[in-house]
Formats: structure tokens, C-alpha cells, sequence
């Protein structure tokens, strides 16, 4: 049991294992959501898509964009 969680470093030759294994899951994953979302389409048609899509952009920009306080409108006033 000591040899399988073994604190020594990674070889080179493991890593670049993981590295391979990584990839390979990750273009699996991708083209797995590619299918997931063809077949979605299929089903539904593209009206809902564009419309989920656009709620998901618009709410990305409002998270990413808002306004970092009410220090602005503050200072208008005065």
C-alpha cells in the first residue's frame, strides 16, 4: 500500500501520461457537450436556443461589467 501513495515526485514519463490521459479526456468531454447540444438543437428547434443563449450572454455581461459601487451617483449629487 506504501508504494501506490508514495510522496516521491512524478517522473517526467508520468506526467507527460497524465498530460496525454488529460487530453484525451478533455476532447471526449468536448465532443460529448458538441452531440449533447446537436441533438438539443434537433429537438427543440433554434428559437430556444438563441433565447437561453442570449439570457446566458446577458448575464455574463451584467456580472462582468457591473458597476464596482454607488460611489459614482454619490458623487454626482453633491
Amino acid at each position: 500500500m506504501s508504494d501506490k501513495h508514495s510522496l516521491a515526485p512524478a517522473t517526467k514519463k508520468e506526467i507527460e501520461a497524465a498530460r496525454a490521459t488529460g487530453q484525451v479526456i478533455g476532447f471526449a468531454q468536448g465532443v460529448g457537450a458538441a452531440l449533447l447540444v446537436g441533438v438539443a438543437l434537433k429537438f427543440l428547434g433554434w428559437i430556444p436556443f438563441i433565447a437561453v443563449g442570449g439570457a446566458v450572454v446577458y448575464v455574463g455581461y451584467r456580472l462582468l461589467f457591473r458597476r464596482k459601487g454607488k460611489g459614482k451617483e454619490e458623487k454626482a449629487e453633491e
